[in-house]
């Protein structure tokens, strides 16, 4: 609090949102505290920034704490007993610090952030996790995501073919993607082409396979470098009914109407580092990605944007394996979602697994995730767990939103005490951030101001405080 309250001051420090400066302000403590961790995995997650983020911010406060004589009434507060005198510990575990180094830059360690990656120790040293990365991983995958999302409705804009023709391709595709043993990145990309293309272009009935090989080929040379997928196979795929000519002319159009812009983020990027997060068995994978799968064929399922099937993926799978909690504090804060905002996505998951041995375009997906190289989840007792298919519209008892609090708890108090509102903390997590931005001055106001300056505020702000006390 005290150095919060010293960037209150200073005028310099409005051009930071509330939730860095109260990022900043845990991050700096922890470091003066001498904490062996001063950015957690905990929150890493909750607050979805990592230390290089909030390098600058630091910094900032850094410098107020090395002038905190210039705010007196700041220093005064926080130096009496009641404060337990903690303006003395700053400054002389500052000075402690700053001895060490000589540079702002030895308060931040660059590895503490990519905790929040780790379920698993090894991981740390796996380099192919890049795990210190995962953080901005994510944000950028958020930030674009919104760009590579098509039209729900294009199929209306398409003369010969329909939604379930698409199912019929895409449910052919997952045969195709299982033959030649190709990741899992490779079908998803598959398909995001595929619809990317379909929203941009009018596709006759007869090119509508060639469409889907050729989209196979095109992230099968993008994902997988050691692929035998090759124009030959991919014609031989359709029984010759395409050549290697039209395959070729294809994958130009479909580059072209796509800008060349192949790599958009798919579910399965976003599924990896919740995994990680849920800390997930190797079943539980399969049982995640076999729901993802079941989404990409329904052509209902291209409404929600990746991160929100993958999120949702997460939520249900952890319901359907009796997780105690289904949605933990570390995964609303990683994700910025509550199970409120994917109550409907998890409700069309759920009638797709009811649906998986009714619908032909489905029995693709169904077969692959019965084999035991994916641990047979497709077999395994759904039914039981979720509400019958009549309540899906009506009911989402497959969601447990109160639960979501639990994992958010810092003391087991918390949970007894009402001021705290622990059943809602994730979900607050989620809508400060989000409206804080609208409450945002701008950061160079005080240029329209004809008579008053940064300092008479700063004195006003320092007199504030005197009063409040």
């Amino acid at each position: 609090r005290y150095l919060l309250e010293l960037t209150m001051i200073d005028y310099k420090m409005i051009k930071y949102p509330p939730s860095h400066l109260a990022a900043a302000a845990i991050l700096l403590s922890n470091k003066l505290c001498r904490r062996t961790v001063s950015w957690t995995r905990d929150v890493a997650i909750a607050v979805g920034l990592t230390q290089h983020g909030l390098r600058d911010c630091v910094v900032h406060i850094i410098g107020l704490l090395e002038q905190r004589e210039s705010w007196q009434a700041v220093h005064r507060k926080y130096s009496q007993p009641s404060y337990h005198s903690v303006a003395t510990i700053a400054f002389k575990a500052h000075t402690a610090l700053a001895e060490q180094q000589t540079t702002g830059l030895h308060w931040f360690d660059s590895s503490i952030a990519s905790e929040a990656s780790a379920a698993h120790p090894d991981q740390m040293a796996d380099p192919h996790q890049a795990s210190e990365y995962v953080t901005d991983i994510a944000a950028v995958l958020h930030s674009s995501e919104g760009k590579y999302m098509i039209q729900p409705d294009y199929m209306q804009s398409q003369l010969e073919i329909n939604a379930k023709m698409r199912a019929i391709l895409i449910g052919w595709l997952v045969d195709v993607h299982s033959m030649y043993k190709l990741k899992p990145q490779t079908l998803f990309l598959t398909v995001s082409l595929v619809d990317r293309f379909l929203d941009a272009s009018i596709v006759s009935r007869r090119f509508l396979q060639l469409v889907g090989v050729t989209a196979f080929l095109i992230a099968a040379k993008f994902e997988s470098s050691n692929t035998d997928a090759g124009l030959r196979e991919m014609a031989d795929l359709t029984d010759n009914s395409s050549s290697k000519e039209e395959i070729r002319r294809m994958e130009i159009s479909i580059l072209t109407a796509l800008d060349f812009k192949i790599c958009a983020p798919t579910p399965i990027a976003f599924l990896e580092p919740l995994q990680r997060i849920n800390r997930c068995d190797e079943a539980h994978v399969d049982l995640a990605r076999y729901l993802l799968e079941l989404t990409m064929i329904d052509y209902k399922m291209v409404k929600y944007p990746p991160s929100h099937l993958a999120a949702a993926a997460i939520l249900l799978s952890n319901k359907l394996r009796r997780r105690k909690l289904s949605w933990t504090m570390d995964l609303a804060g990683f994700t910025g979602l509550t199970t409120e905002m994917l109550r409907d996505c998890v409700n069309g998951m759920s009638v797709l697994l009811f649906e998986r041995e009714e619908t032909s375009s489905l029995k693709a997906v169904h077969r692959k995730y019965s084999q035991r190289l994916y641990h047979e989840v497709a077999n395994m007792a759904f039914k039981a767990h979720l509400v019958p298919r009549k309540q899906h519209k009506t009911h989402a008892h497959s969601l447990d939103p109160s639960k979501a609090s639990e994992d958010g708890a810092a003391r087991p108090d918390h949970m007894e005490d009402a001021q705290q509102a622990s059943e809602y903390v994730a979900d607050s997590a989620i809508v400060r951030p989000s409206s804080e931005g609208k409450y945002m001055v701008r950061p160079d106001y005080m240029r329209s101001q004809l008579e008053i300056n940064a300092k008479m505020r700063a004195i006003l702000i320092d007199w504030l405080v005197d009063v409040h006390s």
